[in-house]
């Protein structure tokens, strides 16, 4: 989901009759589509009280293409607002471009002609521009021919994205809409490049692409867990622990550092835990040095920002 917020810019500080001017609008980013718009709202201060006043709102695509749109306020109060949406505000103006969008707003009446505000928006294809490894990603693009064939194409700076390129056809209205349903936990981290490219409708010089970063994802780790609670120097020890993704799926490739604090709370080892097919947990052993303090040692799963920790006894009684 899109997360809308308002966020307000200061903009000039008067208009020719002393007006103030402040600007905001419902969010910075949208998909290219026209639902979710994106609206704005300009607060006009000290006006000519009781005389009629009309704005003139100017959209520009990253195309150049100029689409606007006028708003009129009668008998004003000491303070009002008026607000524009883009794109059900500006005739049959439809969002077919990626890329950064400019707001400017003047105020045409009463003259002279003021430039009241300015502002831009960033138009992308998909529904954030960073994700976690497992989560989905969605995609929405419009302009498109009906039941247009459009190949999907996900890339990274070393090649294809699994599953990458693949295609779909855009619906009776020329939109397409997809969701890459869960990031594999496998693929690289870093940006990533999404391109929609259509048989029919090339949009040459302004193509559907953006590309969006990839993060490592957290996991959860239910329970370390131990073969045996006491030991004698020498002996073996085996720990072992599941990990879940977000989305529920376990986790079966990567590798955790194990910490063992000995009995004195300052000597440390660290050993590797991987996921081992067999067993079907990450698994990871260490054997205990002939010359080490006896007494309760705690071992806990590092490097992972769900820590959890698990105490063992090694014996008091160990062999010379």
């Amino acid at each position: 989901m899109l997360s809308i917020s308002m966020a307000s810019f200061p903009v000039h500080a008067s208009g020719p009759y002393g007006e103030t001017y402040s600007f905001s609008q419902s969010t910075s980013r949208i998909q290219e589509t026209n639902s979710p718009s994106i609206t704005f709202v300009l607060n006009v201060t000290t006006p000519l009280a009781g005389i009629n006043y009309q704005f003139s709102w100017a959209v520009t695509d990253p195309t150049g293409a100029l689409q606007t749109t006028t708003t009129t306020v009668n008998s004003v109060p000491s303070t009002f607002t008026t607000s524009v949406t883009y794109p059900t505000n500006f005739g049959s103006t439809n969002i077919t471009y990626v890329g950064e969008y400019n707001i400017t707003v003047s105020q045409t009446s009463p003259p002279p002609t003021t430039k009241a505000a300015t502002s831009l928006f960033q138009v992308g294809l998909t529904d954030a521009e960073e994700y976690q490894r497992t989560q989905p990603v969605s995609m929405i693009a419009q302009g498109y021919k009906s039941t247009e064939n459009i190949t999907i194409s996900i890339r990274s700076p070393t090649g294809n994205a699994p599953g990458f390129p693949t295609t779909r056809l855009a619906d009776s209205l020329g939109v397409l809409a997809y969701t890459w349903t869960s990031i594999p936990p496998s693929v690289p981290l870093g940006n990533y490049t999404a391109t929609l490219t259509g048989s029919k409708t090339p949009k040459t010089g302004f193509p559907d692409t953006q590309t969006f970063l990839i993060d490592p994802v957290n996991v959860t780790i239910t329970q370390l867990s131990i073969t045996q609670n006491s030991l004698q120097r020498s002996q073996t020890e085996t720990f072992r622990f599941s990990a879940t993704y977000p989305n529920a799926a376990q986790a079966k490739t990567g590798s955790a550092i194990v910490r063992i604090i000995e009995a004195d709370g300052l000597t440390e080892h660290d050993i590797t835990a991987t996921y081992k097919t067999g067993v079907g947990q990450f698994q990871g052993t260490f054997q205990i040095p002939l010359r080490s303090d006896t007494g309760v040692w705690v071992a806990s799963i590092e490097r992972l920002r769900c820590i959890s920790r698990r105490s063992y006894r090694h014996s008091k009684h160990a062999q010379q």
